[in-house]
């Protein structure tokens, strides 16, 4: 499985997602290719436990590093960049959170 779930994934990106999340639940793995990541789905205590999960737990410096930026982008931008997005996703996507009707689990 060189291309792992690269075809499957090209057919219909959005297709392969629903269903995915839809067998496995909302996190699974992927292989695009010899890619390997983890695939967040819609379930929003997954999401914020993710968007807000600290650096040293869960680095998106690192992930977007190996995916390749890195060398198309230079180090400098890519840990620039990634700080600089997260920092957003922290804010709107708490923003977002304390807005919705929920009873929010324990740990979060």
């Amino acid at each position: 499985p060189i291309l792992g779930h690269a075809l499957r994934y090209r057919t219909n990106p959005a297709a392969f997602l629903s269903s995915s999340c839809a067998s496995v639940g909302p996190v699974f793995r992927l292989n695009l290719a010899g890619k390997r990541m983890v695939v967040v789905g819609s379930d929003s205590a997954v999401i914020k436990e993710v968007a807000t999960a600290s650096e040293s737990i869960l680095s998106a410096r690192r992930a977007v590093a190996e995916i390749g930026f890195n060398e198309t982008l230079g180090s400098l931008n890519v840990y620039f960049g990634t700080d600089l997005h997260k920092r957003w996703i922290k804010e709107t996507y708490g923003a977002w959170w304390a807005r919705q009707p929920h009873d929010a689990p324990s740990g979060l």
